[in-house]
């Protein structure tokens, strides 16, 4: 059977680094690097895992949250609960990103973005980033890096939990689960309700165009989790899971202010062992996005809903002891169903790569090869390589280089009066240096970073036409600096994680728009007998919200504190005081955000 890479180093790259509430003691192992089970330790890429007990302890009320606070991550959102929320992971564009939810494909094949806002965090057992592109093992949308999103797995006996939560904006949070595993059979099913009257999402906009809509603009999303599966005694495994998420979300537009909408996502995977050293895993999957817009007078406006119709095929054969050698190949559907006339409605993409991690006492190696053919744009061969040494007990360096690319969206080539059927991927290569360290007193990592973009996507307007239609007609260079520390200061478990940021469009010598080239997190924790108290410091650096950098957005500093109460050994009351200084703060120009808030919530667990 085949087994997890690991090594003896214990500095966990960024599982421990990063600003969690509860540190973990030993490596963790995650396969979202890899599409094979590693030591994070082993890793040649930065990566940041959030458990359920993290997210639990660190308050979060919804996924755009965590991931703000997360280092190398940059969100900004469209005035406040439910709202768009655009992810950036190290400087990337918001499409850079490829998202996963149990190794399935997610996200809108029109916009190219992922709806981060209406994915339920009630649901979500882990959480994997790994920063830098994965194109070689990924293809498509991984030019900043990966976000796999775990649902929840039963495990043990059987767990019966219940979530109440109450705050500021009329909020109601209500959340059930039960999971456990039984002779070989893990089974999990979750619900929730989340229900907010929100606040005013928009500042007036004047003009012939503007808008002035002075209301609470409120969202609730009902959710449900499903997933089970067995595992026989021969080690072969069976699973099948769905996540789905339907509601409403109330925004100010002039032509569009609610949205009902539809996350789903569907999947079945078979995990064989043809021999010892040779384990084979099928998988398939659908994800929708879906998303009916109304006008302001509660009217019907337009449509948009795709599919992405998903199989792979992941073969992982041992080496000897030191290596594991992964064959795949993927296939992937898009197809558009809306009351927009788009030229092409659906396209395809098959990729087979193959990997190598090795791991040769104090080295260890990563190299893989990809291509992917593309119905729209033909055919893309991306590559990678990593090195890791471990310089003694406690210090790790690393090194890596990889090159990326992104399919443009069917908005871009086919949306009628504006797409360009004759645009090039963007493209992309990488490079990283990291040095990671685990004294006794703490964890501490410095990563160095350059990502240089090719053939960038924007839109212009041709002189000829008066038309506007989108061009590959830029690039960027993006230069950072990731600096984590953790450590037990008098008492109090204490993380410090830094992000420095050089966006620039190479072209226009113009900082890219919506990333904070300063991001700084700060939390602090200490548990008193039954109480645990807590805080957190967000900052961010200024930004601008346009191409030319005309409009800017001042930075902010947020302060949360959190408590806890251990009720029982089943029963823990908890209580957020979000935004304690009330700062008046905007991460979109003329968007709001929450002022001063609370959130009480009561949480039981059977075991």
């Amino acid at each position: 059977m085949i087994r997890p890479i690991s090594v003896g180093l214990c500095c966990t790259a960024c599982a421990v680094l990063s600003p969690h509430i509860h540190a973990a003691k030993t490596p963790e192992v995650v396969v979202t690097g890899t599409r094979h089970p590693v030591s994070i330790d082993a890793l040649p890429a930065a990566a940041t895992v959030y458990t359920r007990e993290q997210i639990e302890g660190l308050q979060y009320q919804a996924l755009p949250e965590l991931l703000n606070q997360s280092i190398g991550l940059d969100i900004v959102q469209n005035g406040g609960p439910g709202k768009a929320a655009t992810l950036y992971i190290r400087g990337s564009e918001a499409d850079h990103v490829l998202v996963l939810v149990d190794g399935i494909r997610v996200g809108s094949a029109t916009l190219g973005l992922t709806a981060f806002q209406l994915i339920p965090i009630y649901q979500i057992e882990r959480i994997e980033i790994l920063r830098g592109p994965q194109s070689s093992i990924y293809g498509s949308e991984a030019i900043g890096g990966v976000l796999q999103i775990f649902t929840r797995k039963g495990s043990g006996p059987t767990n019966f939990g219940v979530t109440t939560a109450g705050g500021t904006y009329k909020t109601v949070q209500l959340g059930a689960s039960v999971n456990g595993k039984h002779n070989g059979t893990h089974y999990s099913v979750a619900a929730s309700h989340d229900r907010t009257d929100g606040f005013d999402a928009r500042k007036p906009v004047p003009g012939p165009f503007g808008f002035d809509q002075p209301d609470d603009d409120g969202h609730d999303n009902t959710a449900i989790q499903i997933r089970a599966g067995h595992q026989t005694q021969s080690g072969n495994e069976y699973e099948a899971f769905i996540l789905r998420a339907d509601g409403q979300t109330d925004f100010d537009g002039s032509f569009e202010d609610s949205e009902e909408f539809v996350q789903q996502v569907l999947g079945a995977s078979a995990t064989f062992n043809p021999t010892n050293n040779w384990q084979s895993i099928l998988r398939i999957g659908e994800s929708r996005d879906d998303s009916d817009n109304f006008a302001p007078d509660g009217s019907f406006s337009s449509t948009f809903n795709t599919k992405r119709k998903q199989a792979y095929w992941i073969n992982n054969v041992e080496l000897g002891s030191n290596g594991v050698l992964t064959l795949g190949a993927d296939y992937l559907e898009d197809v558009v169903d809306s009351t927009s006339a788009f030229t092409e409605t659906s396209r395809d993409n098959i990729g087979v790569y193959g990997q190598y991690l090795a791991d040769y006492g104090d080295h260890q190696v990563t190299l893989s090869l990809r291509n992917d053919d593309n119905q729209a744009f033909g055919s893309e061969t991306t590559g990678g390589i990593g090195w890791g040494y471990r310089w003694s007990n406690a210090i790790r360096v690393y090194l890596r280089a990889g090159n990326a690319f992104k399919a443009p969206t069917f908005n871009e080539l086919y949306f009628p009066g504006f797409g360009n059927p004759d645009l090039d991927p963007e493209t992309a290569v990488s490079y990283e240096a990291g040095l990671e360290g685990s004294p006794r007193w703490g964890r501490w990592a410095l990563r160095l970073f350059r990502n240089d973009v090719d053939n960038l996507i924007i839109t212009t307007m041709d002189p000829a036409t008066g038309l506007f239609e989108p061009k590959n007609v830029e690039a960027a260079r993006i230069d950072g600096l990731e600096a984590e520390v953790t450590a037990l200061l008098g008492g109090w478990q204490t993380s410090v994680a830094l992000t420095l940021l050089d966006p620039v469009n190479n072209t226009t010598g113009a900082q890219l728009p919506r990333r904070a080239k300063e991001s700084l997190s700060i939390n602090a924790t200490r548990r008193f007998n039954r109480f645990i108290l807590g805080g957190r410091i967000l900052a961010k650096g200024d930004r601008f919200d346009d191409e030319v950098n005309a409009i800017p957005v001042d930075g902010y500093v947020v302060v949360d504190l959190l408590a806890e109460y251990l009720i029982s050994e089943s029963f823990i009351l908890k209580v957020k005081v979000g935004n304690l200084l009330d700062e008046d703060y905007e991460e979109v120009s003329g968007f709001n955000t929450a002022g001063r808030n609370f959130l009480l919530t009561l949480r039981y667990s059977s075991r």
